[in-house]
């Protein structure tokens, strides 16, 4: 298996989570996809993200697709940027997302937590 490189948030990041529980305020799909745009250095195209989610959640496609992209937009966790791509047959225009400092930052926030899991059962453990 490859090793994954994750991209590091950038110092001075604004993200500040909303929640005071201490639990993450992504959802799975949204960490999902912010996982999958962290280990890109690039941005990734809207077809491959959706390819990628259909393994894991096959209905996330056409609008739910796009509705789930439009709210990491709005929370500013990922960016969107157009292009026109010339074929053969003319110029199609493509949607790109890239994950911003925020959302670099809220992912990295999410995995710690998750990873840190195992602390909690060694502290169930020895009660």
């Amino acid at each position: 298996m490859a090793k994954r490189e994750f991209r590091k948030a950038q110092a001075g990041s604004a993200y500040t989570p909303k929640g005071k529980s201490g639990f993450p305020d992504l959802t799975a799909l949204q960490f999902l996809v912010l996982d999958m745009l962290s280990s890109h250095a690039d941005c990734v195209s809207a077809h491959h993200l959706q390819q990628a989610l259909s393994q894991y959640s096959p209905q996330y496609h056409g609008p739910k697709f796009y509705q789930l992209m439009g709210r990491l937009v709005r929370d500013q966790l990922v960016s969107i940027e157009s292009k026109t791509i010339t074929t053969t047959g003319g110029s199609v225009e493509r949607t790109f997302y890239s994950s911003t400092s925020n959302g670099l930052e809220a992912t990295n926030l999410t995995r710690v937590f998750y990873s840190t899991r195992h602390k909690l059962e060694m502290h169930l453990e020895n009660s």
